[in-house]
């Protein structure tokens, strides 16, 4: 059907589309500072514009024909938005059709699946870094622990003695800094798994709506989660931040934790491929359920680093001989 459509329109929907938005974040922007509207409220209302701008975005790139179209198209909106808009709405925008773009090209170009996250992740940074220029991790917090301290003190034990109460909402906020401060430390993990998040669902929801629309684009189907492996050079990203967080220094080790952390999440990804693969050949499918159905109650938090400590294994030793079956069919294939 998408094929059927003139090979400009995409592209010129999408650049009409993300003009209206920027009207509307705008207007929505000005009536909420000239009402008092709280700007949370603001901010859940636009919450959805940037990925839907993404999605359009990357549809575009793959639908318009010529392809280059979508990028002419976005270059006219960026000179648009630049003469037309404030600097707080055009930048955000602009990440957003940014990310769309990069996405469009890494279906069309059938990029690997890492490299598509990295580049997506890549031009996300910017803004990332800009929100966090605008307001640092201390006052995001400090902000959150003014709208929980209020909370807390309502839910202590409403018969309990003045003293008592004091000591309780002492405990509560000494209990809040400690979450603080170790949020505050692995805050960059939390970026980096976020922004790699939202790339891989910018990524389906783009492939997902051009399937709909009828676009005949491969499909990017995984294979069984049981054969899931995630590149080898984890591991030596692994061995970097784990190098850094010895050389005691605070910066480095700070660093090094956090590029720990993340490349230990997604080797625990293959670490769960791997349990997924063992359990399937001991058990039956309802023993399977009730296993997992035990791992997920009782030892969520032994499933994580367990599931690193497998997928490091994996790496290095094949446990699943995913290497000698490759080699199998490769001969077979020569023959």
């Amino acid at each position: 059907m998408l094929r059927n459509w003139p090979g400009y329109l995409p592209a010129l929907v999408a650049l009409v589309l993300t003009l209206l938005a920027c009207v509307l974040m705008v207007e929505v922007s000005t009536a909420g500072a000239e009402s008092g509207v709280d700007v949370g409220v603001l901010a859940v209302v636009l919450l959805p514009v940037p990925l839907v701008l993404s999605v359009l975005w990357g549809s575009a790139v793959v639908a318009s024909r010529p392809h280059r179209l979508a990028l002419a198209a976005a270059a006219v909106w960026l000179v648009a938005a630049w003469l037309l808009f404030p600097g707080a709405t055009t930048w955000p925008v602009a990440t957003s059709v940014a990310a769309g773009v990069v996405a469009g090209i890494a279906l069309g170009a059938r990029w690997r699946l890492d490299a598509a996250l990295g580049g997506i992740a890549a031009v996300l940074v910017p803004l990332t870094v800009w929100s966090v220029i605008e307001m640092p991790v201390g006052d995001q917090f400090d902000l959150l622990r003014e709208d929980l301290m209020p909370l807390l003190e309502e839910n202590l034990p409403a018969g309990a003695a003045p003293e008592q109460r004091r000591e309780a909402l002492a405990r509560e906020e000494k209990r809040l800094e400690q979450i603080v401060e170790i949020i505050t430390r692995t805050y960059p993990f939390f970026l980096g798994t976020g922004l790699l998040g939202q790339g891989l669902l910018i990524l389906f929801l783009v492939w997902l709506v051009l399937r709909m629309l009828g676009w005949g684009l491969a499909s990017w189907r995984p294979p069984p989660f049981g054969q899931w492996r995630v590149p080898f050079y984890l591991v030596w990203v692994l061995a970097i931040g784990v190098g850094l967080m010895i050389t005691r220094q605070p910066l480095a080790v700070h660093a090094g934790m956090n590029i720990a952390l993340l490349a230990a999440t997604v080797l625990s990804i293959q670490g769960l491929a791997v349990q997924f693969h063992a359990v399937a050949r001991v058990l039956s499918p309802l023993g399977r359920v009730v296993f997992w159905m035990v791992m997920g109650l009782f030892l969520t938090p032994v499933v994580m680093p367990l599931g690193a400590v497998l997928g490091l294994a994996d790496q290095w030793l094949d446990v699943r001989g995913l290497d000698r079956i490759a080699d199998e069919k490769d001969k077979d294939e020569d023959v």
